[in-house]
């Protein structure tokens, strides 16, 4: 499997119950500008994707093959425990519905997510232009199925909770995996 279908599961994966995908979740319903809440949320998402992006090409090239994995390992395992330890988002007070507001904020929580952690990690693993390319599809789809909810996501108790922590167990792994993989264990 390649570097792109990695970055799209992972962040698919820890996009599951993350702070973005229950604020448009929440934003979006009864919104009267449901669908550009939909397309500002995807480009400020397509922007944090390709700082991480940036960040991981302007850092691969220092490092040795065993640094790259190292740090991949050190950036799936914090995605992991974000995951696991973040508290389930709440439902934000929204006065305005500003769409410039929304951006400031789905900025705010993007850029330290789990999700451009894995594609940072991804990206100075496997390169830069798969890892964003599948970080970004990935995020997008999660960002759909928080539209698509309709603000469910936000009432829905235990069932993405667990999702969530399951999403960061299997970070958690990979991590591990990376890691053994890097030291010569497996």
């Amino acid at each position: 499997m390649s570097g792109f279908f990695y970055a799209f599961i992972a962040v698919l994966l820890a996009g599951f119950g993350a702070r973005d995908q229950v604020l448009i979740g929440h934003l979006s319903a009864g919104a009267a500008n449901r669908y550009r809440l939909l397309v500002v949320a995807v480009l400020i998402g397509v922007l944090t994707s390709a700082i991480a992006g940036y960040g991981a090409h302007e850092l691969a090239p220092s490092l040795t093959r065993l640094g790259r994995l190292l740090l991949a390992a050190l950036a799936l395992g914090l995605a992991g425990l974000e995951s696991l330890l973040m508290p389930r988002p709440k439902a934000p007070k929204e006065p305005t519905l500003s769409l410039a507001a929304a951006a400031i904020v789905f900025f705010a929580h993007q850029i330290t997510d789990a999700a451009r952690l894995v594609i940072f990690a991804l990206a100075v693993t496997v390169g830069t232009k798969l890892g964003v390319a599948g970080g970004v599809l990935g995020g997008t789809f999660a960002l759909m199925l928080g539209f698509g909810a309709n603000g469910a996501l936000v009432h829905s108790g235990q069932g993405l909770k667990v999702l969530r922590r399951l999403a960061g167990v299997l970070l958690l792994i990979g991590a591990v995996a990376t890691w053994l993989y890097a030291i010569g264990r497996i």
